[in-house]
């Protein structure tokens, strides 16, 4: 067991080097996610209003719009987003196993694995984990419940959170400091053991708010298989609470980018912050121009001249001034122009530029051309929205489907209901799915069929058929786009089945049909097209 006071020195350190990021985070929350923006303000009181700093919504509706296309490109709902199909082992033959019961007991384990997921809160969590993304690092913690319900999501606040790295940009150990009422502790974890001090605290008052620290330390010369160490500790004490030696650590850590030497993720969001700052400084400038045309500022003769001083300029006020020798207006309008054409139009760029950058509805039409884009448009705008963000979504695809499938089915085998701890490519292998693998394997199959039809325009149709013959193995082509378009291995044909039925094919084409003439003065026979 990890001495706490170790673990809690080593805390210090990282959340000291967190405490960088705190004031960039803090402003970034404020525009974009004001409800977490927890960073530099640590108490508040239930029902404070918190967006007191966003006057305008573009960033925020962006970075949501953006996480929702994103958990449609990772998670699709109702989908399955990883495959798991027969290893290498088991495909070069250097098992003695039937391919065939294999791929049948993959796709048990795979409706399996997704049932369990359906029914959880995992698309809630994913959401919420995502948008954080946008700005910095999206945290998710997977704790084990049930055999039934094996899987608990959380999607943890940033604001919460310091992290230690690990080999090349990655990270290693996690630490959340946070409050939870003493009561809901045991039925949090109901492995945790309370000592008897923190017990007879609990009893006094349930409500009680009790500052913990829970998170996970690599041990590298812990026994095999258990090298995570999952603790929660009451923080002042300094007690554990619940400690356990895991073959995985159950937090999910997801970032867009991630510069050399540093450990949080910077999202587009951060990299946008000075437009979304000086985006935000428009509307505040436009506001107080339309307020100044709305309620205009007017003024009064008074006895004694005006104090400048006490004397408040905004929108709708009075204020006195001294008469003008010779008379004139007593009462009238102050000649203030505030035209908000200008920063109307600067706003403008403003939004467009961040919401080219947030790239959103990547796939769809326009406002100006709703309906007007046929199929061959729509897949040229996908196919230019994955060769823009290949290196976004390959690194979200390595730390978001990866890494929650690795700690689920590590969940699912401690509860006996997957034969493996790991899928290791060797027995199985999985293969991440999503709306970009799918549109490259339809790109694929689509460069196939182009190849079919440069044969007949080069060589003509009675050629074309023999090109491809000559060029392509075609008895791998089915299999091919099976493969590509990831269609359900159940309704695929076996190897056996195939050599006979290629077996009967080649016996059918040497016998000669009933009816058949031979072609007259030995003219050669049509190609069939």
């Amino acid at each position: 067991m990890l001495d706490a006071g170790e673990i809690r020195t080593r805390y210090e350190a990282a959340a000291q080097e967190s405490v960088k990021w705190m004031s960039q985070l803090q402003k970034a929350y404020e525009y974009v996610m004001p409800n977490r923006a927890n960073f530099t303000i640590k108490d508040r009181q239930p029902g404070q209003r918190r967006n007191t700093k966003q006057l305008d919504a573009t960033a925020a509706l962006a970075a949501e719009k953006f996480s929702s296309s994103m958990q449609q490109l990772l998670f699709p709902s109702g989908k399955h987003w990883a495959a798991l199909s027969p290893g290498r082992k088991v495909m070069n033959g250097e098992l003695k196993v039937s391919i065939p019961e294999i791929r049948t007991e993959c796709q048990k384990w795979e409706d399996l694995f997704f049932d369990k997921l359906d029914h959880s809160n995992f698309q809630l969590v994913a959401f919420q984990t995502l948008l954080e993304s946008t700005i910095s690092t999206g945290v998710m913690l997977i704790n084990e419940g049930t055999a039934n319900e094996p899987f608990i999501f959380k999607a943890i606040p940033l604001a919460e959170v310091s992290l230690e790295p690990g080999p090349h940009d990655t990270v290693s150990n996690v630490y959340r400091k946070y409050k939870l009422k003493g009561e809901v502790i045991q039925q949090t974890w109901p492995k945790a053991e309370i000592s008897n001090t923190l017990k007879n605290r609990i009893d006094r008052n349930p409500n009680d708010e009790i500052e913990l620290l829970e998170g996970t330390v690599l041990n590298i010369n812990g026994k095999p298989n258990k090298q995570y160490c999952y603790f929660v500790m009451e923080f002042s004490s300094n007690e554990y609470i619940l400690y356990e030696e895991r073959p995985y650590s159950p937090w999910v850590i997801i970032r867009q980018k991630v510069l050399a030497g540093e450990t949080f993720g910077r999202g587009k969001i951060f990299d946008l912050l000075p437009f979304i700052n000086m985006l935000q400084q428009m509307a505040h400038n436009e506001f107080v121009a339309a307020s100044f045309n709305a309620q205009p500022i007017f003024y009064s003769h008074a006895s004694g001249d005006m104090n400048i001083y006490n004397a408040r300029i905004q929108p709708g006020s009075i204020i006195p001034v001294a008469p003008v020798a010779g008379g004139g207006q007593s009462f009238g309008q102050l000649p203030i122009k505030a035209d908000p054409t200008y920063t109307q139009l600067t706003r403008s760029d403003l939004v467009r530029t961040i919401t080219e950058a947030m790239n959103i509805n990547p796939t769809l039409p326009s406002a100006h051309e709703p309906g007007s884009m046929t199929a061959t448009e729509v897949n040229a705008r996908q196919t230019e929205w994955v060769r823009n963000n290949q290196a976004l979504v390959a690194r979200a695809i390595y730390e978001g489907p990866r890494q929650i499938f690795n700690v689920c089915w590590q969940i699912l085998h401690r509860f006996g209901l997957v034969p493996a701890p790991k899928v290791d490519g060797d027995h199985i292998k999985v293969d991440f799915i999503s709306a970009i693998t799918e549109l490259q394997g339809e790109m694929e199959v689509q460069r196939l069929a182009e190849a079919q039809q440069a044969f007949q325009q080069i060589l003509g149709p009675q050629m074309a058929e023999a090109a491809t013959v000559y060029g392509m193995d075609v008895t791998k082509i089915p299999t091919f786009v099976l493969d590509k378009l990831k269609v359900n291995p159940e309704v695929i044909q076996d190897e056996l089945s195939k050599s006979k039925m290629m077996q009967a094919m080649q016996s059918q084409g040497g016998q000669q049909p009933p009816n058949a003439q031979p072609p007259q003065g030995g003219a050669p026979a049509p190609v069939s097209q």
